[in-house]
């Protein structure tokens, strides 16, 4: 049951008995209990009416402000103020003498657009239109929903970001790689893309514990996003991996970068919980889209130059290069890897029994367990051909 034009104007509160009930259903009362109002707004006069709890549940010491249509407009968030209208109006294209419904969600400002407070709010209703198409009356419900707005934005925020560094998680940092990619084939835009490595985690783990681990990394998150420019972004790529993509960066300048955010770890010790902690990075980098044309390629030939730099004893940052030798051993032990799995779910992998003789007696005097594979064409694999592959994957 709606309210009354003369109730809604004159502030009081529409009554309605339950059945069976003792007494009225206040609803000024349940509305206002859960931060909800109600008015009505004439498109003719610009006048909106407001329920007499209005000033409560929008923090407004006088609703006269917001009496007017235009006024009220002026409390929305300036970006957000035509996409109400329309929402509410339904845009140029309504059938005539209809009635819209709508529900926005958009952010109101008690104090005006030069003030600091700000509520997120639910405007559901429904909207009448003459004969011509033209809006006449709005009326509905309007509600705050600060709470829920808090949970979806952190919600939202956590879908794109890092809850320990605040930075960008591994996916939004890979639809970052590949835009760059994806503008450099419309124009001769060059970049880069890096991945820096905290040297000797597990050992700060092992000795420290977890939670100073954690420590560490956020602060040498917070160190590299400070040495990048304005125009890179950088986000948590792994658990002690950051990656950050350069923009308009040629070879020359993505070994700059990289030596500033290696002497932005290594400079300083990192004060922790427990006291200072000194560490290191490694950053192997790759150029695009020169030495790489997707996301993925990108990705892999970082973490291999990454691997470089970590195993060089002179020089912490390795620039890839293309290598037809190695790209061929790397490509041939991803083969060999795939064989493995296959071996595996196949039931392939064997053990053969290889006895241990005396020299007296020639007699064996025990047994030597040796693993093998069996190839698809029922040839044996020693266990020579493809341990190191399974051992470098983590079989």
């Amino acid at each position: 049951m709606s309210a009354s034009s003369s109730e809604l104007a004159s502030g009081r509160a529409p009554s309605v008995r339950a059945k069976g009930a003792a007494g009225p259903l206040d609803l000024e009362e349940i509305l206002e209990s859960v931060r909800e109002t109600a008015y009505r707004w004439n498109f003719a006069s610009d006048r909106i009416d407001w329920a007499a709890n209005a000033e409560t549940v929008l923090g407004i010491a006088d609703m006269a402000e917001l009496g007017k249509g235009r006024a009220f407009a002026l409390r929305v968030d300036p970006e957000q103020a035509g996409a109400r209208y329309d929402g509410i109006t339904g845009g140029p294209h309504v059938a005539p003498g209809t009635e819209l419904r709508y529900c926005l969600h958009y952010r109101f400002l008690p104090e005006g657009r030069r003030g600091r407070a700000a509520l997120w709010v639910e405007d559901t209703g429904v909207c009448s239109f003459d004969a011509d198409s033209r809006p006449t009356k709005a009326q509905g419900t309007f509600r705050v929903i600060d709470d829920r707005r808090e949970k979806e934005e952190r919600l939202l925020y956590l879908g794109s970001h890092d809850e320990l560094t605040g930075q960008l998680n591994r996916t939004r940092l890979t639809e970052e790689l590949t835009q760059l990619l994806s503008s450099a084939g419309r124009a001769p835009a060059k970049g880069a893309f890096l991945l820096a490595g905290v040297n000797d985690l597990t050992l700060l783990n092992e000795t420290y514990g977890f939670d100073v681990g954690d420590e560490v990394i956020s602060i040498v998150g917070r160190r590299i996003g400070r040495a990048l420019r304005g125009k890179d972004c950088i986000g948590r790529f792994s658990s002690n991996k950051f990656g950050a993509v350069l923009n308009d960066c040629d070879g020359v300048g993505a070994e700059t970068i990289a030596q500033r955010l290696m002497a932005s770890v290594r400079d300083s010790v990192i004060d922790t919980s427990v006291g200072a902690v000194a560490t290191t990075i490694s950053v192997g980098g790759v150029l695009l889209p020169e030495h790489a044309g997707n996301a993925q390629a990108a990705i892999g030939r970082a973490l291999q130059a990454l691997e470089m730099a970590r195993n060089s004893r002179s020089e912490r940052f390795n620039l890839y290069r293309p290598c037809e030798r190695r790209d061929s051993e790397r490509r041939r032990a991803v083969g060999i890897a795939d064989e493995i799995v296959r071996a595996l779910n196949d039931r392939r992998m064997i053990l053969a029994l290889q006895p241990i003789v005396t020299s007296r007696s020639h007699e064996p005097e025990l047994y030597e367990c040796l693993l093998r594979m069996k190839r698809l064409d029922g040839t044996i694999a020693c266990a020579a051909e493809f341990i190191h592959v399974a051992e470098q994957f983590g079989f």
